[in-house]
């Protein structure tokens, strides 16, 4: 019958679904923002290298050495001075011509602070170890980029013999002719080239761990630039901070933007860019 019938009716096999495991890829990453585009840098001064953690020269001829040039260079700097503002005193005969002595000596100290700072930032940014007349101290200074405490190894005669040499003739000529200038002209232009040759010893001090005790004392009382004043240099691009006697010259000169345009004025004249803004490229929108 019917219901027999269906009892030994054979069963369909059941549809067996086989489900395949996965293990879920993760998501794709979000794209990354876009960037900004950055402007390569020109090629920078092949003078001017990495940091270095020893002491490096980068004046061919260059050394630590205080030489028997460096002695005649330094004690006829000075002896020369020491004659010219003599000779200057002896003119003196009055109260008010010794206030003015005194005025003046007192101006060539911001003025050799001034003069420091401009030398410092054409030597810095300009030419190359073979410019002549000046390519032995443009590789020195900016060669002291990359190893600063370098400047800290160089007894004084040896640190200062460089600057003597622009220095000495003029200091002989006062020597000879202090006698037929103004007591006040004569100590304004010798006291300004004896801090100038000074500077870098000056310059010097800043860098040092542990400065003579004399250096402490200018510092502290602000004529002698101080490390924290002089630090502000030592960063990329080095683009100011570059008066190295007292630094008091500093915030005016870098307030005024006064080194930028000096660099708009040399690149309008002849083309060159200088280093400063080949480390910085914004820094040649800056007051122009």
């Amino acid at each position: 019958n019917a219901p027999c019938a269906a009892l030994f009716r054979p069963r369909p096999t059941p549809l067996r679904t086989t489900v395949t495991s996965r293990i879920a890829a993760p998501p794709d990453p979000a794209p990354a923002p876009a960037k900004s585009p950055v402007l390569e840098s020109p090629p920078v001064s092949t003078d001017r290298r990495p940091r270095s953690a020893i002491p490096e020269i980068y004046a061919e001829g260059d050394s630590f050495a205080v030489t028997t040039k460096d002695r005649v260079l330094v004690y006829g700097s000075f002896a020369c001075a020491a004659k010219a503002l003599f000779t200057a005193a002896l003119t003196v005969h009055s109260t008010g011509a010794a206030a003015a002595v005194i005025i003046s000596f007192g101006a060539a100290y911001f003025f050799a602070d001034l003069a420091s700072g401009i030398y410092h930032w054409a030597l810095d940014n300009y030419g190359s170890a073979d410019t002549p007349i000046f390519g032995f101290q443009i590789a020195g200074f900016q060669g002291h980029h990359s190893s600063p405490w370098t400047i800290t190894l160089r007894p004084t005669l040896n640190n200062i013999s460089k600057a003597c040499i622009p220095a000495l003739p003029q200091l002989a000529a006062l020597a000879v002719f202090a006698h037929l200038a103004p007591a006040p002209l004569v100590f304004f232009y010798t006291g300004s080239l004896c801090l100038f040759v000074l500077a870098q010893e000056f310059h010097k001090w800043a860098h040092m761990p542990s400065p003579p005790a004399h250096a402490r004392v200018l510092q502290n009382l602000g004529l002698a630039v101080s490390k924290r004043e002089h630090g502000l240099h030592h960063r990329d691009p080095f683009g100011g901070n570059y008066c190295i006697i007292s630094g008091v010259m500093n915030p005016i000169m870098d307030g005024s933007g006064a080194f930028r345009k000096l660099e708009h004025l040399v690149f309008r004249i002849n083309g060159s860019v200088p280093i400063c803004w080949k480390l910085d490229p914004s820094l040649r929108g800056e007051h122009k």
